[in-house]
């Protein structure tokens, strides 16, 4: 299940093909911190060359409690939950020195909720960094990128977690009004 969430760019026109897009790559759903919820990775890009990952904890209530950084540019090859209600991620991540197409570092790192927010609890290393395995580039493009409120950002990204649900949202003299869509498969 993938879903997509897009939006304009604040400051270019609403017909303009840059578009911030976040997009659902991965989500596994069991008991985290003893409760159940999903774990979801998504990538953003805000019409620039980077697509940036993240990982989210959402609760049953379809709320984002949790929300952290995985980087610019990575693979991810796997996400799962351990018997620990932990989040493990396997794949490649960027080292300072890596060339912003191709990461090379390739870990294993396990993740936990503790209640309020996620930590960092171990990463391991491969012991032999593969070739590296280019991510397309981005066009480049003009615009601030970013969304205008978190918050609208945030309730996107719970909706998308959970199906194929389109939310577009637009500000305008400080409203801002969202279309949502539903489309299954």
């Amino acid at each position: 299940m993938n879903g997509r969430f897009e939006a304009p760019i604040p400051g270019l026109p609403v017909e303009s093909a840059l578009r911030n897009r976040v997009t659902l790559t991965q989500s596994v759903s069991g008991i985290i911190a003893g409760r159940g919820a999903a774990a979801a990775i998504t990538a953003e890009n805000g019409g620039g060359t980077g697509t940036f990952h993240y990982l989210h904890v959402v609760d049953s209530a379809v709320k984002v409690i949790a929300v952290t950084a995985l980087g610019d540019r990575i693979r991810v090859d796997s996400l799962t939950l351990d018997n620990q209600g932990r989040i493990v991620i396997s794949g490649a991540f960027r080292r300072d020195s890596d060339a912003g197409c191709c990461p090379t570092l390739i870990q294993r790192r396990v993740y936990m909720f503790n209640g309020t927010e996620l930590v960092l609890v171990q990463a391991d290393t491969a012991a032999v960094d593969p070739v590296p395995t280019p991510v397309p580039p981005r066009p480049a493009a003009t615009g601030t990128g970013g969304l205008e409120e978190a918050r609208t950002l945030e309730a996107s990204v719970a909706a998308v977690i959970l199906g194929a649900v389109l939310v577009t949202c637009v500000a305008a003299r400080g409203t801002t009004r969202c279309l949502v869509r539903v489309e299954r498969d």
